[in-house]
């Protein structure tokens, strides 16, 4: 994508069509795994602006150009990037940490705790070191050996010690990636560096924490001006981005609560502030005022209704925590012996519990195929986990096993109890839904896809003559949050 005639191939349709005015902009699809970002973004806008004159006459307003980017926690996308903002995974976060109740944090993370589960950044760092011994081991090879030839050569000493070293800086990187290949210099650069520096340093010991000041060192001094260091640059910048994609094994390991698991979410976050979220988007207003924002994505597990009635389980009056103990009390007898033990393991088959609160249908119509459905979700998750089986080999009998407790449990008695417990939760869950659409339209730019679910559950089918009969035949939104239960959405 560097070289001009590749560039000029590959979006030459896309610049056609906004020539002519049947696109208004374009959307930038993993950004941060070209080596030069800005500097396509730059090119990118350059050319967007020139045919700006050859548009219709009333369409020469300049053309947005969104970047989909997730930015982790105090991350800003770069300010001297020539664009409109982002697709909007940081406002998906955003409004997801606002609507969960800070009071359920202690004893959710306690019942995970007691399943045998650490913690999102234990799980996180343990996925991208198994990353490193397994996918990316020929790239952290010649990484490292090209680090160690540069320091060898210039008077720098190549130790045993630069390896852990290495390693405890890319398992730890706080943010997708570094600019510094790109002729980045900003303060995020040199922040990204010092943070991996301060949290890899309970991971080392003795030389190799001297090791690692050297490596840091290295990677942002600006005076280095050779071609080894911009290759070398070029490569950790690549495998940081790479290991930042495997945050989605992570996510699929990491069950805390579920409705956390979204992609470019931090799920070791469990709440925020009203004061928190408008900081956001105040600070979102004053850098790219335009930018996107969802609630959803093609790429999470879970819609914004399933996760309205997620998050409903942080609430300290829906005693989650309690239920569950009882669930997993109750269905001993669902497991199954396999390889890996009483099998699911606990900490999947709280996940099984809470995919069955997000999906399960309170009508007999919802139901139909559901089953089927159900296990196809669910099948996927584990497999994403990468655990007790996974795409390249799966473990049948375990996911046998998994899929059989599954079975039983909705099929048998405690089906009546999932239904009492989903009824309970169910209108302070629509207020979570409307109270999700509501900040999603009002705070700035909402990216609306034309493939929008309805407020129905992914696992369900959907046609266009349900959605008709829906909006001929169903309850008004009001009459529906009046009548039932009210449980916490009192509260709310």
């Amino acid at each position: 994508m560097d070289r001009r005639p590749v560039f000029d191939d590959v979006h030459g349709f896309i610049f056609e069509l906004y020539r002519e005015g049947l696109i208004d902009g374009t959307q930038v699809d993993r950004i941060d795994r070209l080596t030069r970002p800005a500097e396509y973004c730059t090119r990118m806008r350059a050319k967007l602006d020139s045919l700006r004159r050859e548009r219709p006459s009333h369409l020469q307003s300049q053309a947005p150009l969104f970047i989909e980017k997730s930015l982790a926690q105090d991350e800003i996308l770069p300010l001297e990037w020539p664009v409109t903002g982002t697709t909007g995974h940081d406002f998906l976060e955003q409004v997801s940490l606002v609507l969960h109740h800070p009071d359920g944090e202690a004893p959710v993370s306690a019942l995970w705790s007691s399943l045998g589960q650490a913690t999102f950044g234990e799980i996180e760092r343990a996925t991208r070191l198994e990353a490193l011994d397994t996918r990316f081991a020929k790239e952290f090879e010649t990484l490292r050996t090209l680090l160690a030839s540069d320091f060898k050569s210039n008077g720098r000493a190549a130790d045993r010690d630069l390896d852990p070293a290495l390693r405890a800086i890319l398992a730890v990187f706080p943010v997708t990636r570094s600019y510094f290949a790109d002729g980045g210099d900003s303060g995020a650069d040199f922040r990204a560096i010092d943070r991996a520096h301060l949290a890899a340093q309970p991971l080392l010991r003795g030389d190799q924490l001297a090791a690692m000041g050297r490596i840091c060192q290295y990677l942002a001094d600006a005076r280095i001006d050779t071609p080894e260091r911009q290759n070398i640059l070029e490569r950790f910048e690549s495998l940081t981005t790479q290991l930042a994609e495997e945050a989605e094994t992570a996510l699929a390991r990491y069950s805390r609560l579920l409705s956390h698991n979204g992609t470019g979410g931090h799920p070791g976050r469990f709440s925020a502030g009203i004061a928190d979220f408008h900081k956001s988007n105040e600070a979102r207003q004053a850098t790219h005022p335009q930018a996107l924002l969802r609630i959803a994505t093609p790429d999470t597990e879970w819609g914004e209704t399933e996760r309205g009635r997620l998050m409903v389980l942080s609430e300290p009056e829906a005693e989650w925590p309690l239920k569950a103990q009882q669930w997993l009390e109750q269905t001993r007898t669902f497991l199954t012996i396999t390889s890996h033990g009483p099998s699911p393991v606990s900490a999947d088959a709280y996940r099984i519990f809470q995919s069955l609160i997000a999906s399960w249908s309170l009508e007999e119509s919802g139901r139909t195929g559901y089953a089927e459905r159900f296990n196809r979700s669910l099948l996927s998750a584990l497999r994403d986990a990468d655990q007790h089986t996974n795409w390249a080999s799966p473990d049948e009998s375990y996911e046998a096993a998994c899929l059989g407790f599954a079975g039983k449990f909705i099929t048998g008695p405690l089906q009546s109890d999932l239904s009492a417990y989903v009824t309970r939760l169910d209108n302070a869950a629509a207020l979570n839904s409307l109270a999700q659409a509501l900040l999603w339209m009002t705070s700035q730019v909402p990216r609306i896809s034309l493939n929008k679910t309805q407020g129905g559950f992914s696992t369900q089918p959907l046609s266009t003559q349900r959605r008709a009969s829906t909006l001929k035949h169903g309850n008004p939104f009001w009459r529906a949050l009046v009548t039932g239960n009210q449980g916490a959405a009192d509260r709310r």
